[in-house]
Parts: structure tokens; sequence; C-alpha cells
């Protein structure tokens, strides 16, 4: 008898509560599909040595089906439907097998153990399609009937699976901001330079060359992408190249997560000797913290390094010339105002870990640029 609810992945992140999933994501369960059912095949093979394939009908009268989402973070329900009248309950118990070799093999990716000796080297491969859309403290949870605990695909289980495979380059998700200093119209091909002066060789996606002209139209004046796509890296986790492109746009000149790279260059001493360099930890931390929380309608800050090591950020209008000292390390903010108009003063201690600081600090910034929230 084939239970037809074969397996029920867990999704845990802020992106999977309220059991949704993102749409990419699909991606990797069909990929999924793909994997458990080369692995059946190969456990079908180990039982029965004499065999030099699989049977006709092994996939042929099966489908795999997403039945729904169910509720605890995301699981979404995948099912094994089998043909009327086909033999597909005989070959079950190998896809049973599958199931539990590569839980079995996340399970030591995740621990950092031996993987080959639960999943032959070229299945490795199919990990480079799957999870690679996870971000940082995401996980995919596998649980099976034989294990106590499920196994856990994370951003770094996953790669010591690929790195494990023959493949010599594996793929992720990129972001990159940079410059365009070259692009080849008749080759249909264009160099990136990056913020941290990488430079990479890509095609030119017909639907994006009109962003990409203007970048490099612009270089001179220093005028930023965001590249959004899949990057190709070696084994030694160093970016070779581009794979695919999914999103280009032109970027602010004060673009917050571009000048927080460049002052990741910034050594001790910067400032006549004297001058301690923002730690790149530190700096990453901001960038995304300003990333997720600044609003997309307010004017961008100017931002300067400062001599104990932490970042200014300054705002100035016709009437108000406003700046936020942030200590990178404690995350304290020094916030001061100076009407320009009346030179009257305020100054502000305050957390930046604190929501109802920042959403303090987020309001004066928008009643004193007349910007109006929209509901």
């Amino acid at each position: 008898m084939v239970d037809n609810i074969f397996l029920k992945p867990r999704f845990v992140g802020k992106r999977f509560k309220n059991h949704s999933l993102p749409l990419e994501i699909l991606k990797d369960l069909a990929v999924l599909e793909e994997l458990i059912t080369e692995v059946a095949k190969r456990e079908y093979i180990k039982k029965n040595p004499n065999k030099s394939r699989v049977p006709n009908g092994f996939t042929r009268d099966i489908t795999f089906k997403l039945t729904g989402i169910e509720e605890g973070s995301a699981i979404p329900a995948i099912e094994i439907e089998p043909a009327e009248n086909s033999l597909f309950p005989v070959y079950y118990p190998f896809f049973e097998m599958a199931r539990e070799s590569i839980a079995n093999g996340i399970d030591a990716a995740d621990k950092n153990e031996n993987i080959i000796q639960f999943l032959d080297e070229s299945v490795l491969t199919y990990f480079d399609r799957i999870g690679r859309g996870l971000k940082d403290g995401e996980i995919i949870e596998f649980p099976t009937p034989k294990r106590e605990n499920p196994s856990r695909l994370t951003r770094e289980s996953r790669k010591r699976l690929v790195m494990a495979s023959s493949k010599i380059e594996i793929t992720d998700d990129i972001i990159i901001r940079g410059y365009i200093p070259e692009l080849d119209q008749n080759k249909m091909t264009f160099e990136i330079k990056t913020i941290d002066n990488e430079s990479l060789q890509a095609n030119i996606p017909e639907q994006h060359f009109d962003t990409l002209m203007e970048a490099f139209n612009g270089y001179k004046k220093k005028t930023k992408i965001l590249l959004v796509g899949v990057g190709l890296f070696n084994k030694k986790q160093k970016m070779t190249g581009i794979e695919s492109i999914g999103h280009i746009s032109i970027l602010d000149l004060l673009d917050i997560p571009s000048r927080l790279v460049e002052l990741k260059n910034l050594k001790n001493g910067w400032l006549d000797g004297h001058g301690k360099a923002p730690g790149a930890e530190s700096l990453n931390w901001l960038s995304e913290f300003m990333e997720n929380s600044y609003p997309e309608d307010l004017t961008l800050p100017y931002l300067f390094p400062t001599e104990s090591g932490g970042i200014r950020a300054e705002w100035e209008s016709s009437e108000y010339d406003q700046s936020l000292d942030i200590d990178l390390e404690t995350h304290q903010c020094r916030w001061h105002s100076l009407n320009l108009l009346t030179d009257s003063e305020e100054d502000k201690t305050f957390s930046i870990d604190e929501s109802t600081d920042w959403d303090w600090i987020i309001s004066n910034l928008r009643n004193r640029s007349g910007v109006t929230t929209v509901e």
C-alpha cells in the first residue's frame, strides 16, 4: 500500500511565516523530484546487480504533486500518485530508500561528516539547484519515518554537498553593486567592476540592454548598477563568472550598501595617522539593517567614517542640518539636529536596536523633509 503523502519538507525562516512559500522555492521542489527519482534508480540497481537499468515503468507511471502548504512555518505536502493499474507500488520501496539516503546525506553535510557513504558523488550536483535561494538563518528540514530528528539543509550544508561532488564550479544567488567600464555591442557582452574592485564579464540580456548602456555612458560620473542573478564560484568559493541575470537597475549615487563596501577599504590611521577603521562585519550589519529598515521614500544620507571607527550619516536641507553618529560595536547612536533658520539645536542618544528609537528618527526625517506616509 502506497502512502500518497511522500515527503513534508519544512521551510524555516522569516520568509516562510504564515505558511507561505516564495515562488522561487517551487523550482527547488521540482529539482528535488529529479534527485529523488535518480537516487531511487540507483537503489534499484544496488538491489538488482544483474540489471543494467531500471524497468520502463519505474518512473513512467508516477507523478509528484504539491497538494498543499501546511502550517508550522511552511510545509509543502509532496504526494506521489501512481497511474491507474501501474506496477509502481512494486517499485515504491526504492523511492522510500532514496528518501532516507537523501536525508542521511543532508544530515552528514550538516554535521560535516562523510556524505559519500549515503549518496553517490554524481547525484550531489543536484544540490547546485536545491537550496540555492536560501538566505542566512533559513533552513529546509527533511523529516522521514526512520529519523528521530529531521535533517537540515542550510546555506552551509548545501555548499558542502555540492563541493563533495565532482562539479568544478558551483552556483549561488548573487547581488552585485558596481560600475560598467566596458560594453561591447557587437559581441553583446559587458564588464562589471564591483565596488570592491573585482571585474566580471557577462553576456548582455536583451531586456537589460538600455539599463546597461545608461550605466556604461555614465561610468565617468560613477553611475552604479544593482545586478541580481546567479554567479559561478570555484571550490574555494571565489566568484569566477555570472551564469544568469535576473534583474538590473540603476542605483542612487548615495546608495548605502555601496558606500559601506567602499568604507571597508579603510585602514587604521586613515585620518592623518589617526582614525580607527570600521570593522567589515560591523559594516555588513549596518548595511543589512539600513536595507531592511530605511524607507525608500526618504532622501538618502551622506555617509562618512568617524575617527572612533563608527559611521556618521548626514542629511542636509535648506532648513535643517541633521546627523546621526552610529557606534558600530554598541549600536548606540547620537542624533544631532540644527535648525538653520533659528539656530536651535537638538541632541539625543538612542539605541539603533530599539524599534521605537529608530521610528523616532525616521519620523523626524519625514516631518522635516515633507514626506508623508501613504496609507
